[in-house]
Parts: structure tokens; sequence; C-alpha cells
């Protein structure tokens, strides 16, 4: 009796460690330490159908496709692993069959189970190819037959890929009120607010995922993040360096760290950090992308051109990002024998960015010219800004920009058309009226036509002798001096130049012209 007492005692401690090994395992999935899930499950793999799920999920986040798939296939009946199937012919592009495969899977419920409706959904959700909406209608089938935390902050997940943030924020607050995900719930609601610019709202719940789970990786990086948006780098490497102690400490958690040292303006650590990994063999194409950021901030323009050649020689295609385009062609345009590609590479970062409003990236690169006293350069990028559709995006600042850019550069004609639009835009601010008077004035320099005039006597009385303005009351007065000296009216070429001198009382040639104005008889 005392012998099987052991036995049985054994077998419960061994059945009671495997669970906590799964209920580990699929845990760290959740918490994206794919390697640690892996190890966990892989020895439960080959009995336990959902451990299998689970592990073949680790694969495919670890892009490792095929090993994936012959996981998924141990088990070519269960729902969960059919689901895994539908997955890879996503990724493989082969949409009808997947979707085929879902629909196999939902044939798998019945009144008294539900759960095929989490899986199939979530085949859509975390892959490209399939109905968003769909699966949303799925989750709530799951809902309507039990309440979970995990299928709303699923369901969340699929509305915020549909842009609905409102409704997945109300989502995952849901999964928070249900409880028992609660480090993730409050993770995903920091996703929304990091996204909508909102980071003291982010910072919070990140903070709050932390305190409720400190051993969850995820919060640590985007606090890390969003530390960084409001320049508290010191506080970012603090929280990154606590993602690397509870992540699998990958090579690409790693890079996440290199990552961040470079957006905290270490370049050199960043740049250590990837030559470590690059060295230690564990590199990856997409190392040569921060490198190559990182010298082109330090302005070594030959070193940071050598790993932008790398990263579009070696990195996929598909996996170029608009930054890539932008930072190669700034790279490019710094070079003396390649700089004519580098509008070719803008153009091409142009059409990558996913964004609708372009207006941030005219204005980058038109300011990217600017500081390299590139005016013809910058005035077509103003330009573009400009004449784009009006979004908040556009500032009044950025018509000056591009008069300005064309006056540098003696564009006359261009400089008035945008100085004409920024009038336009704001006709009560009279910077735009000046300026418009100074271009057409530029066009006059011996003040014979007094094109510019009528624009400066329209400009004079916004200003009412503010004596912030009074260098440009002073040259408003003196040019509307010289006209008239030029056509003899010389009661109104005095009138303008006392003007002048009243507005700035050391102002030679307002001076000189009332001398030649007493000179004559």
């Amino acid at each position: 009796m005392k012998k099987i007492s052991i036995l049985i005692l054994t077998l419960i401690i061994s059945f009671g460690t495997m669970a906590q090994t799964k209920k580990d395992g699929i845990k760290f999935y959740r918490y994206q330490k794919y390697r640690s899930a892996i190890k966990a499950l892989e020895p439960l793999a080959g009995e336990d159908k959902i451990a299998n799920y689970y592990l073949g999920l680790s694969y495919l986040d670890l892009e490792e496709t095929a090993k994936a798939k012959s996981i998924f296939q141990r088990f070519p009946a269960h729902a969960p692993n059919m689901a895994g199937i539908a997955r890879v012919l996503f990724i493989e592009k082969k949409d009808a069959e997947a979707k085929a495969m879902l629909e196999s899977v939902i044939r798998k419920t019945s009144r008294k189970n539900k759960a095929a409706y989490l899986y199939a959904a979530d085949a859509i959700t975390y892959t490209n190819g399939g109905d968003l909406s769909k699966a949303v209608t799925w989750y709530d089938y799951y809902l309507e037959w039990k309440k979970s935390a995990r299928v709303l902050i699923h369901k969340g997940d699929a509305l915020r890929r549909m842009q609905k943030g409102g409704d997945a924020m109300d989502a995952y607050q849901a999964a928070s009120e249900i409880g028992g995900y609660n480090s993730l719930s409050s993770y995903k609601q920091g996703n929304l607010w990091y996204a909508s610019k909102t980071y003291d709202s982010a910072l919070a719940n990140y903070q709050r995922a932390a305190d409720i789970d400190p051993e969850n990786p995820l919060p640590y990086f985007d606090l890390s993040m969003a530390y960084y948006n409001i320049n508290k780098y010191d506080r970012a490497k603090k929280e990154i360096e606590k993602y690397l102690k509870y992540s699998d400490n990958e090579p690409e958690d790693q890079m996440q760290y290199a990552n961040i040292l470079y957006l905290a303006k270490d370049y050199d650590g960043a740049i250590n950090k990837m030559n470590e990994l690059l060295q230690s063999g564990n590199g990856k194409s997409y190392m040569y992308r921060v490198l190559g950021y990182s010298h082109l901030e330090k302005g070594n323009v030959s070193e940071a051109l050598k790993n932008m050649d790398l990263l579009f020689e070696k990195h996929p295609k598909d996996k170029l990002i608009a930054r890539d385009y932008f930072t190669y062609g700034k790279i490019l345009k710094k070079d003396s024998v390649r700089s004519g590609e580098a509008l070719s590479f803008f153009n091409q970062g142009i059409e990558a960015d996913t964004a609708k409003d372009k207006i941030p990236l005219y204005r980058e690169l038109a300011e990217n010219y600017k500081d390299d006293d590139d005016w013809a350069g910058a005035a077509q990028w103003y330009k573009k800004i400009v004449e784009a559709e009006d979004t908040p995006e556009k500032e009044i600042l950025d018509y000056w920009w591009a008069g300005r850019s064309f006056y540098q550069v003696s564009d006359y004609g261009n400089a008035a058309d945008m100085y004409s639009k920024m009038v336009a835009a704001s006709p009560d601010d009279p910077i735009g009226h000046y300026w418009l008077a100074k271009v057409a004035a530029a066009q006059d320099p011996k003040y014979k036509t007094g094109s510019a005039s009528e624009l400066f006597k329209k400009y004079l009385p916004m200003v009412n002798d503010n004596a912030d303005k009074a260098e440009k009351i002073a040259e408003a007065n003196i040019y509307l001096a010289m006209v008239s000296y030029n056509k003899k009216q010389y009661a109104a070429a005095r009138k303008y130049s006392t003007a002048a001198l009243k507005a700035n009382p050391g102002d030679a040639d307002a001076k000189n012209i009332l001398n030649a104005l007493n000179k004559i008889k």
C-alpha cells in the first residue's frame, strides 16, 4: 500500500509539474518570450495538443514557418492546430486555402463548446489575408458563450488593426474588469495611448502592467519608448535594461536595446552593441540600419554609407521602411560622387510611407536641404507642403519658409506665389504682406516702377508703429520714400523718410534722403 501511495503521489506531482510547465509556456508565448516558450512546451507537444499549438505559434513568431507548419501538422484534425495551419497558409499567400481551412475549424464548434471560434478568429487577427470583421464576429460568438478576458484582448487587437481605437480600448478595459490578464490588458491600453501620442496615459498603463506582473517584459520596452518621446533618455535606457532582464535576451532583444541607445542619442553605445552582435555571429541584416543611422548622426558619412549599402543589399526589400530610404538619401546627398542618387531615394521613401498625410515627410526633407544651405532643394519640398491638401499638419510657417527658400535663390515668381498663398491662408498676419512686398521690392532695385508700393502701404497700417517691427517699418517707408523721390514727389518722399527715421532713429538711408531733399530748392 505504501508503494502504491508513493506511486500515486509521484504521478500527481508529475502531472502538476507538466500542467505548470504548459501554463508557463503559454504565458511565455503571450509575453513574446518565444525561446522560453519553446523550451517549456517542446517536451509536452508530442502528447498535448494545446502545448503543440503554442509551440507551433512560437516558431511562427520567430519566422520559422516551415518548422511551425510541421508542428501543426502533427494534429491535423485538432481545431487549434488546424487554425495554426491556416496561419501558415496566410503567410504563404494561399488565402483561399487558409479561409477554407478556417471554415473547417468553425465546423468543430458545438452547442457546448465554442472554443473553435477563438482559434479561427486568432488566425485572422495575427496574420494578413483574412477578413478582420469576420474575426470580430467570431470573437463575439465565443463571448456570448463564455466571458473571457483573453478573448476580449484578442478582439481588441483585431479592432485596433481595423483602426477602431475607441472600440479596441473598450475591449481592453472590459478585459481588465473581468481580470486574469490585467498585465496584458493594461499593456494593450498603453499601446493605444502611445499611438495617440498621449504619453502620460501610456506611461501610467505601462507602469500598471509592470506592477501587476514585474516579469512581463513587454511594458518595459514600451516604457523606454514613451520616456524617449518625452526626452527622458536616462529613464528610457533604464527601462530597456529591465526589458533585457525579463525577456529571453535573444539577439533580437539586444537589437531592441541598441535601438533605444540610438534613440537616446547614445550613438557610440548603439554602434558598439551592433558590432558586438555581428561579430558574435548573431548578425541580422536589419542591424546595418542602426549602424548606418548612428554613423550619420556622428557625421561619419563613409561608415554610414557603407552600412546603408549593406542594409539595402542584404535586407529583404519588402522589409525596408520609409525611414531607410530617407536616411540613405540624406547620406547620399553628402557624398560628392553619388549625391545625384539622393532624390530618387527620397521619392521612394515617400512612396513606402503608409501615412496618408505626407506633409511631415516633405517638411523633414525641406529642413534637411535648408540645414545644408541648399535653398533650391528646400524650396521644392516646401512648395509640396504648400500645394498639398490642407491637414492639421500644415503650418502657416511652411508658407513662409517656402517663400523664403525661393527668395534666397532669386526665384521671385515662385516666392511671390508662396507668399500670396500665405496671405490667403492668414490674411490678418502682417508678416505675409511684408514678405510679399519685399519680393516685389527685390524686383525693383532702383525704385523705378514702384511695384511694391501698394503692398507696403497695405502692410504699414497692420503694424501701427509696433516697436518690435521698427526695422521692417523703416524698410517699408524707405522704399516708398525712394520711389517718391525718383518720381519727384518730394513732399511724399519727406513724409516717408521722416516716418522711417521715427521708427529707426539711426537709419542712414532715411538721413541721406532727407539731406538730399534739403538741398532741393
